[in-house]
């Protein structure tokens, strides 16, 4: 018989560096879940991937047991660690920090393709065409979008949830109001451009009601 799914649980967190302090242990602890053995088991499978920041998903069971897996590092951890930036532009339109070969996104993109959400759609007429919320981590190839009001969005409900990422290649983008709005510590990667500025509170901005559509 499968196990009662509790809840699901997104961090970042250092390959083979996890500890039992924030933001591991509370995310856990509330949860009810053995932190340490969370610990010991994400830093033995992470330890030859040190120097990274790996996205992980966590999923708790109703009997306080748990399964995880791994991502592939954010790409603005990869472009930052590419580059040997400790933090990217405030202002990336008019402040440039670093710059990238063609080849360097080109390995970038190929080590994220492991992630591959979705490929090969097509999408119009939409209030958000393509959406990372809460840490969420999208990687698509092949897309066109269409006559939205936003293009891509990258928000948070919650400011002590995380910052979302989306890489997108060979995208075609036609007609929308807006191409994309994106929180603060957010990164969105389309084509060739990386994109690592935002606003605060986007969610405030994409939904004044209060409640998502």
């Amino acid at each position: 018989m499968a196990k009662k799914v509790k809840t699901i649980i997104k961090l970042n967190i250092p390959a083979g560096s996890a500890t039992a302090a924030p933001p591991v242990g509370p995310a856990l602890g509330q949860h009810g879940l053995p932190i340490m053995d969370f610990v010991k088991a994400f830093n033995d499978k992470t330890q030859d991937q040190k120097g990274n920041i790996l996205p992980v998903i966590i999923t708790a069971y109703e009997d306080r047991t748990f399964s995880f897996i791994t991502k592939k590092p954010p790409v603005a951890e990869a472009i930052k660690k590419t580059l040997a930036l400790e933090k990217g532009s405030g202002v990336p339109q008019r402040d440039k920090v670093g710059k990238l070969s063609a080849e360097q996104v080109k390995k970038i993109a190929e080590e994220k393709m492991a992630d591959l959400n979705a490929k090969n759609i097509e999408l119009e007429k939409g209030y958000i065409c393509i959406a990372s919320k809460d840490l969420s981590n999208l990687n698509i190839v092949n897309i066109k979008i269409s006559n939205c009001e936003y293009g891509f969005a990258l928000y948070q409900k919650k400011s002590e949830f995380g910052p979302g990422f989306i890489t997108s290649l060979q995208t075609n983008t036609i007609s929308n109001k807006n191409e994309y709005i994106i929180e603060k510590g957010s990164s969105l990667s389309i084509d060739d451009m990386i994109i690592l500025d935002g606003k605060d509170n986007v969610y405030n901005i994409l939904y004044p009601s209060g409640e998502d559509q």
